[in-house]
C-alpha cells in the first residue's frame, strides 16, 4: 500500500477515535442539541473510541515497524485531535458529517490494506 494511503487511513481512524471520545462526554454531546446521553451509549462511545485509537496505529506500524510507526502514529493522533477540535468547535454538525465520512474511508482503507497483504 502506498505511504500516502497508509498515512491517510491512520489519520482518518484517529480522527474517528477522537470524535467518538469527545462525544462520549455529555458536555460535548450537548452541543449537538440531541437528547441527553444514556450511560450505556456513553460507555459504547468511549469503548469504541479507545479501540479505534489503538487501531489507528496498525497501518503505520505495519508499514514502518514498531519504533518508527509509533512515532508517526502519535503525530497522526495529534493532527487528528487538532482537526477535530477546530472543526467541532466551529461547526458541530459539519463535524458529525465528517466523522461519518472518516468512518467509511478510514475503515475501508484498513480493509484494503488487510486484503492487500494477505492476512
Amino acid at each position: 500500500m502506498p505511504v500516502f494511503m497508509v498515512m491517510l487511513s491512520g489519520l482518518l481512524i484517529h480522527y474517528l477515535a477522537m470524535g467518538l471520545l469527545s462525544l462520549a462526554m455529555p458536555k460535548h454531546f450537548a452541543q449537538l442539541n440531541l437528547d441527553p446521553l444514556v450511560v450505556s451509549e456513553q460507555r459504547l462511545l468511549r469503548a469504541s473510541g479507545w479501540v479505534l485509537l489503538l487501531a489507528g496505529f496498525y497501518p503505520v506500524i505495519q508499514l514502518w515497524g514498531a519504533a518508527t510507526g509509533t512515532v508517526f502514529g502519535l503525530g497522526l493522533l495529534s493532527l487528528a485531535g487538532l482537526l477535530w477540535i477546530v472543526l467541532f468547535s466551529l461547526r458541530p454538525l459539519i463535524a458529525m458529517v465528517s466523522l461519518a465520512i472518516a468512518a467509511c474511508l478510514g475503515l475501508g482503507l484498513v480493509l484494503v490494506d488487510l486484503f492487500a497483504i494477505g492476512v
